[in-house]
């Protein structure tokens, strides 16, 4: 009986408080009804919403996601095929050529052949050509000539009287892009190194006659090179590439070529494709051959201009 008041106190004073569910707590004894023995219903809960798939962070200077570069200067496009096609105008305003003597005698001069720009005569024609997919890519940088001039470096008479063609192809690889700093609009890395082949088809004459007895009659090598490439993408518009490679190894009796190159560009969208116009300098040896009377160095350098499009 005691414990049928209390049980209706108890909800009594639930009713009141706004808890009827505070009967059920009370410790009953045998006598005590069913309702008072029922187990408290369970806790309501909310199940906390699920959160949305990551996305990944686009950059908005290159449509991609944050991690995936483009490579080869390319970073810029999305898409597992891309291209570039590149007018790639060097003007190379400083010509050292070299002439050591292996006897080590007076012979060693350095001559500069800044009259070949002004002796080009026909055409002067610097494409280049990259096409990917995925992580791998494949790139044709050309650049045709003609040149008709005559020169005397030191002891050694120079004529070019036909068309040229330096040529660098070969494959390539994108390591990865990693962003330089936090939020989506950080600058990003992409580094990619390359192997391939340096071509250069030079007719040029080379004749001997105050050293010794004989001509040459091209300095046209072909030869293997490896290098690397790096592109920054710096904001929305403003970006940055420098690359480097190095070859010859003796083949072809070329025993170094190297190029290094950097560039700054401003790149932008229009007509459906990507544009980037370019700018920036180049120093390169082209060759240092080793001949029967010596070794000659060629070492071209001066301003590019590049503008680009990219789909």
């Amino acid at each position: 009986m005691k414990a049928r008041l209390l049980a209706s106190l108890a909800v009594a004073v639930g009713f009141v408080l706004g808890v009827p569910a505070l009967a059920d707590v009370i410790e009953e004894g045998d006598d005590a009804g069913p309702a008072a023995r029922r187990p408290a219903p369970a806790a309501s809960v909310t199940p906390a919403p699920e959160a949305p798939a990551s996305e990944p962070v686009i950059q908005p200077a290159t449509g991609r996601a944050v991690g995936t570069g483009g490579g080869f200067h390319v970073p810029t496009l999305e898409g597992d095929w891309r291209f570039l096609g590149k007018l790639n105008v060097w003007i190379p305003n400083d010509l050292p050529f070299a002439y050591d003597d292996p006897a080590g005698g007076t012979d060693n001069a350095t001559f500069y052949l800044n009259w070949l720009l002004p002796a080009l005569s026909g055409y002067y024609i610097p494409l280049d050509f990259e096409l990917r997919k995925g992580s791998f890519g494949v790139f044709l940088h050309t650049l045709f000539w003609q040149v008709r001039g005559d020169r005397e470096v030191g002891r050694i008479d120079l004529r070019w009287q036909n068309a040229g063609q330096l040529i660098d192809t070969g494959v390539s690889y994108e390591l990865g892009s990693w962003n330089l700093g936090d939020g989506p609009r950080a600058p990003t890395l992409t580094v990619e190194p390359f192997v391939g082949a340096r071509l250069l088809h030079d007719p040029v004459e080379v004749d001997l006659g105050r050293i010794e007895e004989g001509t040459i009659d091209s300095f046209s090598n072909y030869v293997p090179i490896i290098g690397l490439n790096t592109f920054w993408n710096l904001t929305e518009h403003w970006n940055f590439s420098l690359m480097g490679d190095y070859g010859g190894f003796g083949v072809d009796s070329n025993e170094q070529t190297w190029k290094v190159e950097a560039m700054v560009g401003y790149r932008w969208r229009g007509w459906g494709v990507g544009w980037n116009a370019q700018v920036g300098y180049r120093a390169m040896r082209l060759l240092r051959l080793k001949l029967k009377f010596g070794r000659l160095t060629f070492d071209p350098r001066g301003p590019v201009a590049a503008p680009s499009i990219e789909f």
